[in-house]
């Protein structure tokens, strides 16, 4: 299951089917009756509030048990690995007997929690997380209780993609005392982070010394191309034309509280400005 911004659009109605079945298939029928669970064919959109994706669907279950089902709690983790990234639980609620009772199931990711290392996988790299649901009721006062946990996992797609530094099509412009190193750069960007703010620190440097930096800094659009300017003495220019070398591209694009570092080799020397 794809769990970026695009995937949860196409799998949130999957993960409240499970959560759902779980409770049609486990606790309920305890209650000595019939018991439908429904969601609606469509799942709920993901809403954005700052830093936070909260997803929510109403389920309807209909009790037509002899018993009233207590305290119906659902639960949720997600974790990369060992981190837990996210650990929540619904408030308890009451499944009355004889009626359908409207529950809303909500699950907030709050990426502001999230540690630095984590929250670079999510925005710059592809991984696998694992998600936990668990249920929890109980009926005739309390006095009979069930639980059941099921886990999947989920392919979380990064809300950066095709990211890349284009060195191999680096352009060299005169500009006075100077010289100019032109870097195009491109990349895609979920829905989540559009609108936020991306850094980009760069230097070029060769065995001993930086030759040049570069720094950018606008408002992500859905697809983002644009140039490194890097401003290079002219003096140091004609010595790479006498004395061709690599130099080495470093930069780091910093995006919601994390950073992804890109190197990539520039070849210099031959060339006219």
């Amino acid at each position: 299951m794809r769990w970026g911004l695009l995937g949860i659009r196409l799998s949130i109605v999957a993960v409240y089917l499970v959560i759902a079945a779980i409770i049609a298939m486990s606790i309920l029928p305890l209650a000595s009756g019939k018991i439908q669970v429904s969601v609606p064919e469509k799942g709920g959109e993901p809403t954005i509030d700052g830093s936070r994706i909260v997803m929510t669907i109403p389920v309807d279950i209909t009790n037509d048990g002899y018993f009233d089902i207590q305290d119906l709690t659902i639960k949720f983790r997600i974790a990369d690995g060992a981190k837990v990234l996210t650990e929540q639980s619904s408030a308890p609620v009451d499944v009355i007997a004889g009626r359908t009772n409207h529950l809303n199931l909500s699950l907030v990711v709050d990426l502001d929690t999230v540690e630095e290392d984590d929250l670079k996988d999510l925005v710059f790299n592809a991984t696998i997380l694992d998600l936990a649901v668990g249920v929890e009721a109980g009926y005739s006062l309390g006095l009979v209780k069930a639980s059941i946990d099921t886990a999947q996992k989920i392919e979380w797609e990064p809300m950066v993609t095709n990211l890349r530094i284009e060195a191999d099509n680096a352009l060299w412009e005169s500009n006075g005392t100077n010289v100019d190193v032109l870097v195009p750069y491109h990349f895609e960007a979920s829905d989540f982070i559009q609108g936020r703010t991306v850094s980009i620190q760069a230097q070029l440097s060769n065995s001993t010394a930086v030759v040049g930096t570069a720094s950018e800094s606008f408002t992500v659009g859905p697809v983002n191309d644009g140039q490194l300017r890097f401003v290079m003495p002219q003096s140091t220019y004609l010595s790479l034309q006498s004395h061709p070398e690599t130099l080495v591209l470093g930069a780091d694009i910093t995006l919601m509280g994390a950073t992804t570092h890109i190197e990539q080799p520039v070849n210099v020397g031959g060339l006219s400005a």
